[in-house]
């Protein structure tokens, strides 16, 4: 699924797509139940003029899938900010108990995560480990790309979430929504491209 500029609205997800022609006004939100899969969801990407440009059946992206894109981002981050750092402390950074070993350590592993998933977030609605699952954070109300106060409030709301014992991260096995506390504060939703059939063109013997 390409994470596109335009809004996203989902309708209730039948199997089949929806006849061409420009996209309904009264296109219901992201919240509204669907059937007859828990969760799915038939999703259309609009562009300004109106046209529908694509259609995906989506369903609401569950814990483990987020654990192995979160897991995806760290490895990223890691690739890019242990290099510098080495450069800069050599191996005293590794053997170090300080927390914050310096200016260009605040920067880099306080600094650049948050800047770098914000901008993510707001650009392409996903970052690089939900790209590669075909997931993406939308509106939860419009399913449109979460605005830039929405992704920094998102970001915040993790401390919220990580406080009890990471409890408001598992919420969202538990959350019929998918739901952790962040995306509750921040109301945003994250979805995912359900996987497409394989198909042949005919049958052939050995």
């Amino acid at each position: 699924m390409k994470t596109a500029d335009g809004p996203w609205h989902a309708t209730a997800s039948r199997g089949a797509g929806p006849a061409d022609g420009a996209a309904s006004a009264s296109s219901p939100p992201l919240d509204t139940p669907a059937s007859p899969r828990r969760g799915a969801m038939l999703v259309k990407r609009v562009i300004p003029n109106g046209m529908i440009v694509m259609d995906a059946p989506v369903t609401y992206a569950g814990f483990w899938v987020r654990v192995g894109a979160t897991l995806i981002d760290t490895l990223l981050i890691l690739l890019v900010t242990l290099p510098i750092l080495y450069s800069i402390y050599g191996d005293a950074y590794f053997a170090s108990d300080e927390l914050i070993r310096g200016g260009a350590d605040f920067l880099l592993s306080w600094g650049f995560p948050p800047i770098a998933a914000i901008a993510f977030w707001s650009l392409k609605s996903a970052t690089p480990g939900k790209m590669a699952f075909s997931v993406v954070i939308v509106d939860a109300r419009t399913g449109a790309k979460p605005s830039v106060l929405q992704c920094i409030g998102r970001y915040l709301a993790y401390f919220v979430s990580m406080l009890p014992l990471f409890l408001g991260i598992i919420w969202v096995g538990i959350d019929s929504r998918k739901q952790g506390w962040h995306d509750k504060l921040a109301n945003t939703v994250v979805i995912r491209q359900q996987p497409r059939p394989v198909t042949f063109s005919h049958e052939g013997g050995s």
